[in-house]
């Protein structure tokens, strides 16, 4: 059974900064080449950034400690700086990451950008995650790491890390983490840290509620994202944590409701993407005109005027609003509390993708024939 890491350039994901195309490197002048296999060091021809590229391929039971730690031996002050350190582990389902991101590996080097995907971590003891990502995994990177992206390979694989792991980064903006396992490790208050992240990207999280006081206040977070499931109800103050947010995601879970002015302090709002949950019940008060929201796929039956209308009002009243919501997969019952949407204001067409539980589309109503029945 074997384990195949390549240490790449570039953390793919949404927002993520694109990575030059590797013809137009040329081998690094140090350190020695045979001095690092199977690892190679190339330079960008045109911006001199320096991209370290590695694949390694071991047994899960092997004790590798000795064979990563001398590779990352080979840089010093004088060669030790990149534009990004990736790991890509391709290997086989049950191989586990038996190595450690610490001061003699990782932690010797200084980049930008840091990548790990495809890993698995032995989840025979939940803080082994802690063992593979310690404290001194960006000892040298503190002042330059901008982004990092973590996602792991196994299925129903999650990981934590040491609690310091992400002290002192501030310069921190880009930061996604899949599988991630909150329960066991929160994210600790490291001010300095969280106040520059501007997007944040938790898919498929471990965590046991999502209330204010879950994760840290963030000053400048533009975009975030919390896919998981479990979490069945949002809470009215989470986005006052963050009064920069524009995008909000949470896809694919078991929200049912959410709160009622739980968008209230989202006044940047750009996009809502909530699709395939079970939402019943959701206050749309507080978004601004100009935005997306996709509700498709929930358990929707009725838009409520308490829920709905100041945000459609908000559409209607302003000039060259683009804001919509799509509710496709939403059987609604299409009866008197649709009066205020179809006739009073005519704005059925700020629903896209509305059909009625008897199959008629939400845009074929007749405004007459519900005035008539409504009064």
């Amino acid at each position: 059974m074997c384990l195949l890491i390549s240490i790449s350039t570039a953390y793919p994901s949404k927002n993520a900064p694109a990575g030059r195309a590797k013809a137009d490197r040329i081998p690094c002048e140090s350190p020695a080449p045979e001095s690092i296999l199977p690892c190679t060091c190339s330079v960008d021809v045109e911006t001199n950034e320096r991209f370290m590229s590695c694949d390694f391929e071991f047994s899960a039971d092997d004790d590798v400690t000795d064979m990563v730690e001398n590779i990352f031996s080979q840089f010093d002050d004088t060669n030790n700086k990149f534009s990004s350190l990736g790991l890509h582990m391709g290997g086989v389902e049950g191989s586990v990451a038996n190595l450690a991101l610490n001061e003699k590996t990782s932690g010797k080097l200084q980049f930008d950008s840091f990548s790990m995907i495809n890993f698995c971590v032995d989840q025979s003891d939940s803080k082994n995650g802690q063992k593979l990502f310690t404290n001194t995994a960006f000892l040298n990177s503190k002042e330059t790491l901008t982004g990092m992206n973590m996602l792991p390979f196994c299925p129903g694989s999650i990981f934590s890390v040491e609690h310091n792991f992400f002290a002192g980064l501030e310069k921190l903006n880009f930061l996604q983490m899949d599988s991630y396992d909150y329960d066991t490790q929160s994210f600790p208050e490291h001010t300095s840290t969280w106040d520059s992240i501007s997007t944040l990207l938790l898919s498929k999280m471990k965590i046991s509620e999502l209330t204010p006081s879950t994760l840290p206040a963030m000053s400048n977070l533009k975009v975030l994202e919390v896919d998981t499931q479990g979490i069945r109800r949002l809470s009215a103050g989470i986005i006052e944590n963050y009064p920069m947010l524009e995008e909000f995601w949470s896809s694919l879970g078991d929200i049912e409701v959410v709160e009622a002015g739980f968008f209230s302090a989202m006044t940047n709002s750009k996009v809502i993407h909530m699709a395939k949950n079970k939402i019943s019940s959701i206050d749309l008060t507080g978004l601004s005109p100009n935005t997306e929201v996709l509700l498709s796929e929930n358990q929707i039956k009725q838009l409520t005027e308490a829920n709905f209308r100041t945000f459609v009002e908000g559409v209607l009243n302003t000039t060259d609003a683009t804001g919509k919501i799509m509710l496709d997969g939403n059987m609604l019952d299409c009866s008197c509390d649709l009066k205020w949407l179809v006739s009073d204001l005519m704005a059925a067409h700020v629903i896209e993708g509305g059909m009625c539980a008897d199959g008629t589309a939400l845009a074929d109503l007749d405004p007459a024939a519900l005035n008539d029945q409504c009064p």
